[in-house]
């Protein structure tokens, strides 16, 4: 084998492996969307669910806050505002969640001032793009 075909089919396995390594619907034809200030504006009104141990907790994205200034180009600063009701409350950390439509990902949350009918809770973002 002359070193050329070797670095081709080298190649090829280690593609074929990353490939294989990518954990089941992740890779079914579709990317999971980027997780910023679209994707999310998208999901307002919408349901997540926060796991601080086996069982989820419902949020709902309340809000999308933007930042009043642009630092850089392409530096995304937004902040999300969640919901959820008197349950369960959650205390300030970074949690499993997840979406139907933005899949499984890791959120830090801040418990906010609260009502009496619902606990709320702040996610900051500062993305570089």
């Amino acid at each position: 084998m002359q070193r050329r075909d070797f670095m081709i089919s080298s190649a090829s396995g280690a593609v074929a492996a990353a490939f294989a390594a990518v954990p089941s619907g992740a890779g079914a034809g579709t990317t999971p969307p980027a997780l910023g200030e679209k994707a999310f504006r998208g999901q307002l009104g919408h349901v997540f669910y926060v796991y601080p141990g086996l069982r989820g907790v419902v949020l709902q994205l309340v809000a999308l806050r933007e930042a009043k200034f642009k630092s850089v180009p392409g530096h995304e600063q937004f902040t999300l505002i969640f919901q959820g009701w008197r349950g369960t409350p959650l205390k300030s950390g970074t949690y499993d969640a997840e979406n139907a439509t933005l899949g499984k990902f890791q959120l830090t949350l801040e418990p906010l001032p609260s009502t009496a009918a619902a606990l709320r809770y702040r996610a900051d973002f500062s993305l570089l793009g």
